[in-house]
């Protein structure tokens, strides 16, 4: 005897809409665990007698932000939809299978970034040999930098057709500015290297820094947080206390302002080319769902922390996947070519490389995205790892007195750009600032001041002479 089928499709219906509803539950708990996990390692490292390792506390508040923020945005977005498709090189699709596999990564993640660090912060510090003696500067040095920055800023207004089409343009990218972003590197040498050993900060320093810091914003919110965080990094670890205080409330609130409050009104710009305050006033309050408003182009069409990652991973589940095994890593050989020669010679080679990612649908492909891209889930784990030894690994560096503290925070202010660039991203800025940091050091021991002493024994043989 059948039953009847207007029954049947409505109890299918509704336990599709049970089943629903309960994965929804679940990942509104996976981020809360995730979140919850980070946020204690947080108060305990917080809490260390020794001094925090503020480098963990920047990557534990960069993931708050970018990965568990973004998930709770997408997560709210799939609550009014099937599956959210973002704007990208290729539409980014995420479905609800592909976003809860790609949450209940994350949140094993955080657990095995958690587990590494802490067993990873009890091993034994190695100290370096002899402490560093620092060179000095002199008026030649500084002219070096001042043309070197100069040269590099006349480049880039050139490029963009003058300086007031660059200011409504910001964000705006062009080929030969990455060469000319590099030099400016050379404009926070100084500051940096007078901070890491604990000398004296002259106003040319600051004056140089912030010009620096002007221009790279204007052209790469994310060069700017880095030479912040390298600020940061570097004034925490010689500071006599090392206890995250006004200092450390100071970076993060600059860097927030940079993320959100820049970062929305760059995209504003992106949009409109405009600054006008009418515009400006309907902008900020509109409401989140809006196509326009600010949180959504921060988490639909800039970063892709998670949604690349839940992307990736839909993708996967939806299709399957071939991984690279990190080939497409080797875009970072090419990348430092020039771009002519790069886009010219050697086009091709680039376009088979680039094509041996497996996912397009991110404008800026995130570490975890790189990592499933690379070696799936194993990939995952590896990054996952990776996230929590490196932090215990540099902390113990910057702590020895006798170590290179400029070049660990070199390597720190690049760390936190892991969840936001793929691997070769992050290696390619890490190059170009050590590259930077030695080119620097050269010019001062080339352009070493004289003592004064060696001066009066000049003279005195001179008169002596006579």
């Amino acid at each position: 005897m059948g039953g009847d089928p207007r029954q049947a499709d409505w109890l299918a219906a509704s336990g599709s809409r049970r089943r629903l509803t309960t994965g929804r539950s679940l990942n509104y708990l996976l981020i809360v665990t995730s979140t919850c996990a980070l946020a204690l390692l947080a108060c305990a490292e917080l809490a260390r007698r020794r001094g925090a390792n503020v480098i963990l506390l920047a990557l534990i508040a960069e993931s708050l932000i970018l990965v568990q923020g973004q998930a709770l945005y997408v997560l709210c977005a799939l609550e009014r939809h099937a599956e959210v498709s973002y704007p990208g090189p290729q539409p980014k699709l995420i479905t609800h299978t592909g976003f809860s596999v790609a949450n209940l990564c994350v949140m094993l993640s955080v657990l095995i970034l958690s587990t590494t660090y802490v067993f990873s912060r009890r091993a034994r510090s190695d100290r370096a040999a002899r402490p560093m003696l620092p060179a000095l500067e002199s008026l030649a040095s500084y002219a070096v930098t001042t043309g070197v920055v100069a040269l590099g800023i006349i480049g880039l207004v050139t490029l963009f057709g003058g300086l007031g089409h660059m200011l409504h343009n910001p964000g705006a990218m062009a080929g030969g500015q990455t060469l000319l972003l590099i030099a400016l590197f050379w404009g926070k040498m100084p500051i940096l290297h007078k901070t890491a050993f604990a000398r004296r900060v002259t106003w040319m320093d600051r004056g140089i820094f912030l010009v620096t810091l002007f221009f790279l914003i204007v052209n790469s919110r994310l060069l700017a947080l880095i030479a912040l965080a390298e600020y940061a990094v570097l004034r925490h670890y010689r500071s006599p206390s090392r206890r995250p205080g006004r200092q450390a409330l100071l970076a993060s609130t600059i860097a927030l302002l940079v993320v959100f409050v820049y970062g929305t009104l760059r995209n504003f710009a992106d949009l409109f080319h405009t600054y006008d305050l009418r515009l400006l006033r309907l902008y900020y309050v509109l409401p989140a769902a809006h196509a326009i408003s600010p949180l959504a182009l921060l988490y639909e069409h800039g970063e892709s922390a998670f949604s690349g990652f839940a992307g990736i991973v839909s993708i996967y589940c939806t299709h399957g996947l071939r991984y690279d095994f990190g080939l497409a890593n080797l875009q970072l050989l090419l990348h430092l070519l020039p771009n002519a020669v790069r886009k010219g010679a050697f086009g091709g080679l680039q376009r088979w490389v680039a094509g041996a990612y497996p996912y397009h649908g991110s404008i800026l492909p995130g570490g975890y995205e790189a990592a499933f891209a690379h070696f799936g889930f194993v990939g995952v784990a590896m990054f996952s790892v990776a996230l929590g030894w490196i932090p215990a690994r540099l902390d113990r560096r910057l702590r020895d007195p006798g170590a290179d503290a400029m070049l660990y925070a070199l390597v720190a202010g690049n760390l936190l750009t892991l969840f936001i660039l793929d691997w070769w991203g992050v290696a390619f800025f890490l190059f170009a600032d050590i590259v930077m940091l030695y080119c620097y050091r050269v010019t001062l021991i080339v352009f070493r001041p004289v003592p004064l002493e060696a001066l009066l024994s000049v003279s005195s043989r001179r008169i002596a002479d006579a």
